[in-house]
């Protein structure tokens, strides 16, 4: 099975985004929204901070890294930052 298909890679999208909205509502605690709001946009930026310097400042892979790829790894991170503060 190739990684890179639609097949495979749709199913995937779908679940992330279902966790992803299970971490952002399982805990009804008022103090959680404002911390769930940070280490989103914080995991964000720090996720386009990280494609820049490793794209544009450092150019490691010798070409400029796409939009779209900069946003899925800024969504990865702001994700997994979620995941962190949920621990």
């Amino acid at each position: 099975m190739q990684i890179d298909t639609d097949t495979f890679l749709i199913p995937i999208d779908i679940l992330a985004m279902v966790l992803m909205v299970y971490l952002l509502v399982r805990i009804p605690m008022r103090s959680w929204i404002p911390r769930a709001a940070a280490a989103l946009v914080l995991g964000a930026l720090l996720g386009l901070m990280v494609t820049w310097l490793v794209s544009d400042v450092w150019n490691v892979f010798g070409l400029p890294l796409t939009l779209v790829t900069r946003l899925w790894f800024s969504g990865a991170i702001a994700a997994l930052s979620l995941v962190i503060v949920n621990l």
